[in-house]
């Protein structure tokens, strides 16, 4: 592998790396109630808020 191509690759690791941590922030999760049967249970949703 070239000097080039090696450098190439550690640059889009570092990029794929900003970018999920970037989204991390903007995740979010909210909860649904619902019902099953006599119990009431918890749904979690994830969302993305916007910036």
């Amino acid at each position: 592998m070239s000097r080039i191509q090696s450098d190439v690759n550690r640059f889009k690791q570092i990029v794929r790396g900003r970018v999920r941590e970037e989204l991390r922030k903007h995740l979010g999760q909210q909860e649904m109630f619902g019902r099953k049967g006599k119990h009431v249970v918890s749904i979690p949703i994830p969302h993305l808020e916007m910036p």
